[in-house]
């Protein structure tokens, strides 16, 4: 926006849009202050190095077509080159400068960084064609796309700031810890102790002095007191101590060595500076010594410390502990500041040619030639976003990678994805959508293989969505499958069974149907025969457990002796069925119920209706009446 200021108000009268300010008014000063802050705006344009040559890469190969190269056209484009400063602040403060480039689509370029920072500049294009339509809204909106590239640098940084400082928080905690912990040990322990740590530490002191006086006081000689302190001063600065694995010393000892040497008069010599350094150390533990007595006499007068007391004073250690250790976290915390200090309209230059790829169909690539690096800009695959080195073809006229055709696995029909191809979702195999479909029920694309139709109403669906019956293995839709309420399974409407009792529905495994009434029964009201070892329906049981069939058993004649001769001889070869006196014969939808009497010895046997084969086999003495003493009755399963 642009604002137009008149300072007289002559001139606020002849420019009717003119603001009339007074120099040193509130408003001035604020305008300026706000376009001080704004970064500095340069224009011009990077000069072009490079045409496209004859022989180089400068568009994608095409693996199934011929190309028709068109001619080369000039192109000059805006290009934002915004340099940020980024204040990092810790326990110590750094400053970074961040260039951040933004193109003409407002996207950032970190790859345009360097030539756009190494180019000279040129004046801009004088063409009016190429000059911006509104150049301040642009740059304003090239700055607010730069700042997000800007603040993650800074971030980043801020990050590499609170690695390089956790070393010296955790050198800073850990002081901080010894100290309010020697603070909290002082409310527990007697006061001789406190006394002896105190003695200890006036020692350790007077012995870090002591070294530090022999290093920099010459042996012989007496020395002034200025010139003593300009060699600790110069001992202060360094940055590797002498001697520091036999008497290493920190810059607090050298601050407490030039302490005392304050006390010193001038001139002086070492072995002066080393006795009187004695004569101090003697002192403070005199009075120590003498505030140990004072402080046991009031203790004893005092009496015993109140609990309430001392727990009082240790929370308010440890609450003044956390505080302090908040306040030291929060100092090496990194916070970045951002700011923008130039921002620059650079004209990028390219050249820019339409290429014609033709085979089984047609289509157009825009090429474009990077005329300030010498380089061609890769084009982008249109489904994937890679970049093209080769272009396929496809016969609907659209270009994509080589990585993004598709061969269906059914026909063989090369596509791309647009083209009615999609990756079955089964098999993670390709398929065109004249052999592959969505499923009506999960919508997952599969191909011809991975389908399934149901049994009973054909329609068609996934493998993963269809089951199949535990009976026959025939495919059934969600509409057409029932579950057994014993295990769960499926079952197809031929081979489930509902029971004529409870309603239940089972599997063929939990449930048939009836051989005498030939009604569907579960397995809890099926009942055995006690004659045939069978089982029906509870209805077709009689109280005393025996069947309507074994109840109906009649003798026959010669013609179906003769057919239960033929079939024992086949279902049972080692029978000697040509001994049997006289047969007794009954049936049902399932089995033959065939008796044979050979004397007092009586042979059931029940036969397969369909199979021809022997399902039960029981001899006794009297299948009716009850057994006798030593017949055991029971039957032999086939």
């Amino acid at each position: 926006r642009e604002v137009t200021l008149a300072f007289q108000p002559e001139a606020a009268q002849a420019h009717t849009d003119a603001l009339l300010v007074a120099v040193g008014s509130y408003a001035l000063d604020r305008l300026l202050e706000h376009l001080r802050q704004q970064p500095a705006a340069v224009v011009g344009a990077l000069p072009p190095r490079a045409a496209p040559v004859a022989g180089l890469p400068a568009y994608p190969s095409a693996v199934n077509g011929r190309i028709l190269p068109g001619p080369w056209r000039e192109e000059w484009l805006p290009v934002a080159l915004a340099l940020f400063r980024v204040k990092v602040m810790t326990d110590e403060a750094q400053e970074h400068l961040v260039p951040v480039v933004v193109d003409w689509e407002g996207r950032p370029r970190p790859d345009l960084v360097e030539v756009c920072r190494a180019a000279g500049l040129q004046p801009p294009p004088t063409d009016q064609s190429r000059t911006l339509s509104g150049p301040a809204e642009w740059l304003a909106r090239a700055l607010t796309a730069a700042e997000a590239p800007a603040r993650a640098a800074a971030e980043q940084l801020a990050r590499q700031a609170e690695q390089q400082a956790e070393s010296r928080l955790r050198a800073d905690l850990e002081r901080l810890d010894a100290y309010y912990r020697e603070l909290r040990e002082d409310l527990t322990v007697d006061l001789r102790s406190a006394a002896s740590r105190a003695v200890a530490r006036v020692h350790e002191q007077a012995e870090r002095i002591r070294r530090i006086l022999e290093h920099t006081l010459p042996a012989d000689g007496p020395l002034r007191k200025p010139e003593a302190q300009d060699r600790l001063l110069e001992l202060r600065k360094r940055r590797r101590w002498p001697r520091r694995e036999e008497a290493p010393f920190t810059p607090e000892d050298v601050d407490a060595a030039i302490a005392f040497l304050n006390q010193m008069v001038s001139p002086f010599t070492r072995e002066q500076a080393l006795n009187a350094l004695g004569r101090d150390v003697e002192r403070r533990l005199l009075r120590l010594e003498k505030r140990l007595e004072v402080a046991q006499q009031r203790r004893e007068q005092a009496g015993p410390a109140p609990t309430r007391e001392y727990d009082e004073a240790r929370n308010r250690l440890e609450k003044e502990f956390e505080r302090r250790a908040a306040e030291t976290r929060e100092r090496f915390q990194a916070r970045a500041l951002v700011t923008p200090v130039l921002l620059e309209c650079l004209w990028y230059p390219r050249q820019v040619a339409e290429v014609a790829y033709v085979g089984r169909g047609e289509a157009r690539l825009t090429a474009v030639w990077d005329a300030v690096r010498g380089v061609a800009e890769p084009s982008p695959c249109p489904r994937c976003g890679t970049a093209l080195a080769e272009v396929w073809l496809c016969e609907a006229g659209h270009l994509t990678c080589p990585a993004c055709r598709h061969t269906c696995r059914a026909c063989g029909r090369t596509r791309c994805r647009p083209c009615g191809m999609a990756i079955c979702a089964i098999c993670q195999q390709p398929a065109c959508d004249s052999c592959g479909g969505a499923c009506p029920r999960c919508g997952g694309w599969t191909c011809a293989p991975d389908r399934r139709s149901c049994a009973v109403c054909q329609a068609s669906q996934c493998a993963r969505c269809a089951v199949s019956c535990s009976a026959c293995d025939h495919a059934l839709c969600s509409q057409h499958a029932s579950t057994c309420g014993m295990c769960g399974r499926p079952a197809c409407p031929e081979h489930l069974v509902v029971c004529r009792f409870c309603a239940s529905q089972t599997c063929p495994e939990h449930g048939q149907q009836c051989g005498i009434c030939g009604e569907g029964v579960c397995d809890a009201h099926r009942r055995p025969c006690a004659s045939c070892g069978q089982r029906y329906c509870q209805a077709c049981v009689s109280e005393r457990d025996r069947c309507q069939t074994c109840l109906s058993l009649q003798p026959v004649g010669p013609a179906t002796t003769e057919a239960i001769l033929q079939r024992l001889a086949y279902a049972a070869p080692t029978f000697p069925a040509a001994r049997i006196r006289q047969w007794w014969f009954a049936r049902n939808r399932h089995y033959w119920i065939v008796l044979g009497r050979r004397w007092w010895r009586h042979h059931l046997f029940v036969l397969d209706a369909e199979r021809r084969e022997v399902r039960w086999r029981r001899s006794g003495w009297s299948l009716r009446a009850p057994r006798r003493p030593g017949d055991t009755g029971q039957g032999e399963a086939l």
